[in-house]
């Protein structure tokens, strides 16, 4: 989603933009979007030499099979590789270099830092050679790709944070949708409806969004939880559920396209992440004026600490990530709606997506004025 915004935001400016991606499952989606606002879009495949290691030995090769797609690489300007992880992004860095085409990076999550041996020190040299800069999505973000990566840097380089932006019209508060979506999936307009949007994943801690919302169902009668999603977890998640007798008070659902429809149905939402590269999720609920609670780690932290629109607590506390949800229930009505307003007041002052894609047209200015 982040690859598309950009390229909207970048095609408004009157850039010409194309998106290259390997091929993965929802491409052809991404084809059409992409289309709707005239990028082209390119599924092409480049060695993995530094996230596959039996392709260590054929690196030099790469020029020669990938000879055609150097040729139109020749006509960039600029590339601009996506990092999800920690080396997701450098196979696509190092071909950039190799076609002569200099580059800048975003990471999109906190990186632990890079452990590498002699093969690839040579290779990272050689794949930050026309590096130029880039941006990280949080500090935590920037901070942790730095610390893997800036020793290769080829100068001093401009390495920025760089927020997602939050689409503060779709991600809203609106009182028709609560009452619909609340219809929908058979709550009352008296339930406290807790949610937990992300995926069934190891460091989203699923299962422990159960376990803190056992020990609210004890203490608050009208308490539900939604969660959405989906991940190799969800067992696990179904397997709690029935375990501690939830069934009643926590359904699950998939995800949705109009996820926002979710956040206008909530009183309150919940994340308890190992690390995020930056707490989209939470922004989006806080967006839509909804009290958040949330773990003290990277990501997350940066987006509530401050607002004045929900509570951190310490990774791993689920007595303390259930006694802030109880906290939340126990507020009169206008004390949680304020709270709920104050979130969104501080999603719109700093990641709304007019402040956003200011700050970012004025560093694209600066990285391709360094290309001239």
């Amino acid at each position: 989603m982040r690859m598309l915004e950009e390229a909207k935001f970048l095609k408004a400016l009157n850039y010409e933009v194309e998106v290259w991606t390997p091929k993965f499952a929802g491409a052809d989606k991404m084809a059409n979007m992409l289309d709707e606002f005239g990028v082209p879009y390119r599924s092409v495949f480049t060695h993995k030499v530094f996230t596959s290691w039996r392709w260590r030995h054929f690196y030099l090769l790469t020029g020669l099979a990938h000879a055609k797609l150097t040729r139109r690489m020749h006509a960039f300007d600029l590339v601009h590789v996506f990092f999800s992880w920690v080396d997701q992004g450098l196979d696509q860095l190092w071909f950039s270099s190799l076609s002569r085409v200099p580059s800048i990076a975003s990471a999109h999550n906190a990186f632990p830092s890079k452990v590498s041996n002699g093969f690839y020190n040579k290779r990272l040299k050689e794949a930050f050679g026309l590096f130029i800069g880039g941006y990280g999505v949080s500090d935590a973000a920037r901070e942790g790709f730095l610390a893997s990566y800036e020793q290769w840097f080829p100068h001093s380089c401009d390495f920025y944070t760089q927020y997602n932006s939050i689409d503060v019209e779709r991600f809203s508060p609106r009182e028709a949708v609560r009452a619909e979506t609340r219809k929908r999936l058979g709550l009352s307009v008296d339930d406290f409806v807790i949610g937990s949007v992300g995926r069934f994943e190891e460091q989203k801690q699923p299962v422990s969004v159960v376990e803190t919302f056992s020990q609210v169902a004890d203490r608050i009668p009208n308490a539900q939880l939604l969660m959405v999603g989906d991940g190799r977890d969800k067992s696990r998640v179904l397997a709690r559920i029935r375990d501690l007798n939830l069934e009643a008070r926590v359904k699950v659902l998939p995800f949705e396209d109009n996820v926002e429809n979710i956040f206008a149905a909530l009183d309150a939402h919940i994340l308890l992440s190992k690390r995020e590269g930056f707490g989209l999720v939470t922004a989006e609920a806080m967006a839509c004026g909804v009290p958040v609670v949330g773990t003290r780690v990277t990501g997350t932290e940066e987006v509530i600490e401050g607002s004045g629109g929900g509570f951190l607590v310490p990774y791993g506390d689920l007595d303390a990530a259930a006694g802030s949800l109880v906290m939340l229930a126990e507020m009169n009505s206008e004390d949680l709606k304020r709270t709920g307003e104050r979130a969104r007041e501080s999603i719109v002052r700093r990641f709304s997506t007019d402040v956003c894609e200011a700050q970012a047209a004025e560093r694209y200015n600066q990285f391709l004025t360094r290309t001239a």
